[in-house]
C-alpha cells in the first residue's frame, strides 16, 4: 500500500518526530495486515539459533539434519545504554527473522535452564577427590 492511497483505504497514518539531540528520526505508523503464512512446520529443516555474548550462531539444517547454511551476526554492546543495546539486538533479530521467512523454515532456540541445580556434582563440574 502506497501513502497516495490513504484515502482509497480508509486507513490511517500516524507521525513521530523523535528529537535525539544531534539528529531527529521520523516515524510513520500505518497497520498492515498480518500475513497469513506462519510456518511451524520442520518437514524441510529449521533455522537453529544460538545466543551468545556478542553474535547470533544461525545454522540453517535441512530436513535429515545436514547444515546447508551456517553464519554468525555479530553485534558490540559494550558501553552502550540499554536503549542502544535494545536497537542493536533488535536490528540482528530481525535479520535473522528476515532470512527464516526467506528460507520457509521456522526458528528453532535452546532452552536453557539458568537455575541453579541440585544437583551435588552437575555436569561439567569435575570431581573433586578427597584423600
Amino acid at each position: 500500500m502506497n501513502l497516495k492511497d490513504k484515502k482509497k483505504y480508509g486507513k490511517p497514518i500516524g507521525w513521530s518526530l523523535e528529537d535525539h539531540g544531534d539528529y531527529y528520526i521520523v516515524k510513520c505508523f500505518i497497520d498492515i495486515p498480518a500475513s497469513p503464512y506462519l510456518n511451524t512446520s520442520t518437514s524441510t529443516g529449521v533455522v537453529g539459533v544460538d545466543l551468545n555474548v556478542n553474535h547470533i550462531a544461525v545454522a540453517n539444517v535441512n530436513a535429515i539434519g545436514q547444515c546447508v547454511d551456517a553464519f554468525t551476526l555479530p553485534f558490540n554492546l559494550e558501553g552502550k545504554t540499554s536503549g542502544q543495546k535494545a536497537k542493536i539486538i533488535e536490528v540482528e533479530v530481525i535479520a535473522l527473522v528476515d532470512y527464516a521467512v526467506k528460507h520457509h523454515k521456522p526458528l528453532a532456540i535452546e532452552r536453557l535452564d539458568t537455575t541453579r541445580s541440585k544437583v551435588s556434582r552437575p555436569y561439567g563440574i569435575p570431581f573433586l577427590k578427597h584423600s
